[in-house]
């Protein structure tokens, strides 16, 4: 509370004598935060691009979690990554030292926006949250975001989409949405080594990736499932199955391979890969099947087919768009349950409801579409 007190008066007594400009005219430098979960960080990648394009001189340091820098890691259009641990005090000092001529931040953090302010940085940028109540403005934050220009969010609307209205005050006005990512030669090589040593070939099969997991666990689908969708797949096309998760899934993963049929092969990555590796496998699929979490945005980002078992989660909010990409929904009253801004906040047996209504054979009937295009 302290910290928060003292940060905040420090906010407010330079934004008192240095107020925040309503434009910034060919930025040198601009600092970009995101500091939500791996797949926020994917739907906000749009924003790099888009001032590269107006910019190609500026740089972009992003500001967000650990667990997401290796994400952007050889990002064409990100020239540095800060990770935020939770000392606003560092986050000050480190954007002082670094003197941008703006700052964005993509989604509200009271912390983020009061360092910002403190730092004495130019134009500060950040969204007001419209059509709903949002957990993450906090009374700081909203005290605060009056010191600078903001951009209505809709959290109705397409995230991605509302990303970028906060471009405006750099003059930059775009409606591409086109997410981006980068993987390692060295981490593909070693995708490769790994696939060999278990007898598997990416020349010569289709292959579909299945996460049965995901890092909000009220979204989860039943693992189960993932292994009876797995056998109808087999069974009808043949493709070969990537089972992907992290080192906290194997209880999941296992209760997956336990549904599926005796002598289906499938590889169990669980565990195994970084997350530059999981990045380099990940474009080479064809396709992923998963719940609504960080590796469908993964794919969306490398072009990959997916299909994203929403259950709980609004469909036109973030989920991936297009011919390549289908949602999986069950009609349940109160659906949708979760949006991006209001994570925190949703009726728990309603969520549950809206995943354990999805069945395999729904699953089985919205992905026939992708695994008809991909026979060969």
């Amino acid at each position: 509370m302290i910290q928060k007190i003292a940060i905040t008066v420090a906010a407010l007594a330079r934004a008192l004598f240095r107020p925040s400009r309503r434009t910034a005219a060919s930025p040198r430098l601009i600092a970009v935060a995101q500091m939500s979960r791996l797949g926020d960080m994917v739907c906000a990648t749009p924003v790099f691009r888009a001032i590269k394009e107006k910019y190609p001189g500026c740089e972009i340091v992003v500001i967000g979690t650990p667990g997401n820098a290796e994400l952007l890691k050889g990002h064409p259009h990100v020239n540095q990554y800060h990770s935020y641990t939770g000392s606003v005090w560092k986050l000050l000092r480190f954007l002082k030292e670094l003197k941008p001529d703006a700052a964005i931040l993509c989604s509200p953090h009271g912390l983020a926006l009061a360092a910002m302010l403190a730092a004495g940085i130019p134009l500060v940028i950040v969204p007001k949250v419209v059509s709903g109540q949002s957990p993450y403005e906090t009374r700081i934050y909203k005290f605060l975001r009056r010191f600078v220009q903001t951009r209505p969010h809709d959290m109705l609307k397409y995230a991605p989409r509302e990303y970028l209205r906060l471009l405006e005050p750099l003059g930059i006005h775009t409606e591409d949405t086109r997410k981006t990512l980068a993987y390692s030669a060295e981490a593909w090589q070693k995708v490769q080594a790994r696939a060999a040593e278990t007898g598997f070939d990416f020349k010569t099969s289709v292959w579909i990736g299945m996460t049965p997991t995901a890092g909000n666990k009220i979204k989860e689908w039943p693992a189960e499932r993932f292994g009876r969708l797995v056998n109808m797949i087999v069974r009808e096309y043949g493709f070969k199955i990537a089972v992907l998760g992290g080192p906290n899934d194997h209880e999941e993963v296992k209760e997956m391979l336990a549904a599926i049929d005796p002598g289906v092969l499938v590889w169990n990555t669980c565990g195994e890969m970084g997350l530059d590796e999981l990045k380099a496998l990940i474009a080479h699929l064809d396709c992923l099947i998963a719940v609504d979490t960080g590796p469908i945005y993964i794919a969306e980002a490398f072009g990959v087919s997916t299909v994203d078992i929403v259950g709980p989660v609004d469909e036109n909010v973030q989920p991936p768009r297009g011919e390549k990409h289908v949602v999986v929904k069950a009609e349940v009253p109160g659906y949708p349950f979760l949006r991006i801004m209001n994570a925190r906040i949703y009726d728990v047996a309603g969520a549950r409801q809206a995943v354990e209504a999805i069945t395999p054979e729904m699953v089985w009937e919205k992905s026939k579409v992708i695994l008809e295009s991909l026979k060969k």
